[in-house]
């Protein structure tokens, strides 16, 4: 009996763990793009959208991306 109620705690604990992984990582994505212009949020959304679509960004593409992360820092 002690054993189930030690794996509940635990699946508790991991999953607001879990929790604050996601929260801080959201966190994080939100200060970058605060950082950007119109210009910069646009572009990036027609690059991403593209790459979930399963298209690679072209060389001024990931230049572009590469410019953006060496400018506001990591995302």
């Amino acid at each position: 009996m002690k054993t189930d109620v030690l794996n509940k705690r635990v699946s508790a604990l991991e999953g607001r763990s879990r929790a604050d992984l996601a929260d801080d990582e959201s966190k994080k994505t939100r200060a970058f793009l605060e950082k950007l212009t119109i210009d910069e949020l646009r572009r990036l959304c027609e690059i991403t959208e593209r790459s979930e679509a399963g298209s690679f960004p072209t060389p001024e593409e990931q230049s572009f991306l590469d410019d953006l992360e060496a400018r506001y820092g990591a995302f």
